[in-house]
């Protein structure tokens, strides 16, 4: 168990949550955001045989280009050598054991509207068994990658996406506690919401034979009334919590990964939420004093 951005106070960090650049081709074969992230660097020197979950963009998806002629690029087999470069980048500034979430979050809306699937697919097949290479060819002893297939639980149709068993090891969700609206959600009608995006996405991952993870999860604030389509949660709201642990032990979880951080429209850290807080610190390990 671990998280992303903010610290949690007398925790202890098993992976790290971090993602790269995805602004231009240069910043995907660099690695950026990875060698030059001064929290995932110190993570890392801290603990070489540690785990990290790194969003890896297929494409520079924010380059402001058109998506379907960047996926034929990819597809096209005119970037293969920057997705070796990527892939030993990954090895180079990373921890013994990687989960790389090749484009994180594809589903989402509306990026996902302006995406076709089969070049997505093909483009996928294409450049991940490049990046394995890559990755390989700078890995260390005992280092290992596993590649995740890792979209949002609120978002257009995951399935539609999937580039299919050979090219993915592990799926992970991100499922945080909110529906999208104009006003705080009822407690039963999010908390079924979230069993069932959680339910069907473990049946998904069983039906290809593969584990699942939680890769993003995280409570969202409460937000003003009235402004339409946005995160809406209900700030301190434990019963999510539990309903994310429980998900995870009875699917033998690989990871959970808490997003804690006030970015992106979650609005809070677990610092603003000591109940749930509290109740995630009983399942979590704490370093002895």
């Amino acid at each position: 168990m671990g998280w992303s951005a903010d610290p949690v106070a007398g925790q202890q960090q098993a992976i790290i949550g971090t993602w790269m650049d995805r602004k231009s081709w240069e910043n995907l074969e660099q690695g950026q955001w990875l060698a030059d992230n001064p929290t995932f660097v110190q993570y890392v020197a801290d603990n070489p045989e540690g785990a990290a979950d790194i969003g890896v963009p297929l494409v520079p998806y924010e380059s402001g280009a058109d998506l379907d002629d960047l996926l034929r690029e990819a597809a096209s087999g005119a970037r293969d050598d920057l997705y070796r470069s990527l892939g030993a980048e990954i090895a180079e500034s990373s921890p013994a054991t990687v989960y790389a979430r090749v484009w994180w979050e594809m589903n989402l809306r509306p990026l996902a509207d302006d995406i076709d699937r089969e070049l997505f697919k093909a483009a996928w097949v294409h450049a991940v068994p490049l990046i394995r290479e890559g990755f390989e060819s700078g890995a260390r002893p005992g280092q290992t990658m596993q590649v995740v297939f890792s979209p949002n639980a609120d978002g257009a149709d995951y399935e539609e996406f999937y580039p299919g068993d050979e090219q993915v090891d592990l799926m992970a969700l991100d499922a945080y506690g909110q529906r999208w609206g104009n006003d705080t959600p009822d407690a039963e009608e999010l908390l079924s919401l979230l069993d069932e995006q959680l339910t069907r996405f473990a049946d998904f991952a069983r039906s290809h034979g593969k584990p699942v993870a939680m890769a993003e999860w995280g409570n969202v604030a409460v937000k003003e009334a009235g402004q339409a389509d946005q995160m809406q949660g209900r700030g301190d709201f434990p019963p999510y919590v539990a309903l994310v642990l429980d998900w995870a032990a009875r699917e033998d979880a690989a990871y959970l990964i808490y997003f804690n951080s006030a970015e992106g429209g979650v609005g809070q850290t677990l610092t603003d939420t000591p109940d749930s807080l509290s109740m995630l610190q009983q399942a979590w390990t704490v370093p002895p004093s």
